[in-house]
């Protein structure tokens, strides 16, 4: 795993791993915002190198994220190639890391390509994502529920349920 300040070298070189995950994200982050989260330690970065070559052959990203019940590491990003030779490797890197940072999950948001490459890997889909972009995002109608029905009002912040 790669520390937050190394990856200000590696930025030419991760760059296009990163982009090419990114192609199948809905819009939440690119590169350059996961290249500093990394560098704020907000995220890991994995190089994943081949064995006999030293090549870099893949990149990875991940998050801790803390739930209410459950704290998990998150893979945010992974793309490579030669994944069946490697991901093995990777999975058993990421699981003693999510031991050290006291981890009961690992999960992987990503295309359903994936289901199927990480299922070997004792991976299994826990539900499906699904999106819808709204309209005018930022100031779209809230619903406050309150012991006198719904009263609905414009504002850019969540209501608070009473």
């Amino acid at each position: 795993m790669a520390a937050g300040r190394e990856v200000r070298h590696l930025q030419l070189i991760i760059y296009e791993y990163l982009k090419e995950a990114l192609d199948w994200a809905a819009g939440e982050l690119d590169a350059l915002d996961l290249i500093a989260l990394v560098e704020e330690d907000k995220a890991q970065l994995w190089l994943i190198f081949g064995e006999e070559s030293r090549k870099l052959r893949a990149v990875a990203t991940t998050m801790v994220v803390q739930y209410p019940r459950l704290k998990v590491v998150r893979v945010v990003t992974l793309a490579g190639e030669g994944m069946d030779e490697w991901a093995g490797e990777l999975a058993e890197r990421l699981e003693k890391f999510a031991r050290g940072q006291e981890c009961q999950r690992l999960e992987a948001f990503g295309r359903k390509g994936l289901e199927k490459k990480l299922g070997k890997l004792g991976f299994r889909a826990q539900y499906v994502t699904l999106v819808k972009e709204v309209e005018g995002g930022e100031d779209g109608q809230v619903c406050r529920i309150d012991a006198n029905g719904l009263d609905y009002e414009s504002a850019s912040v969540p209501a608070t349920i009473h």
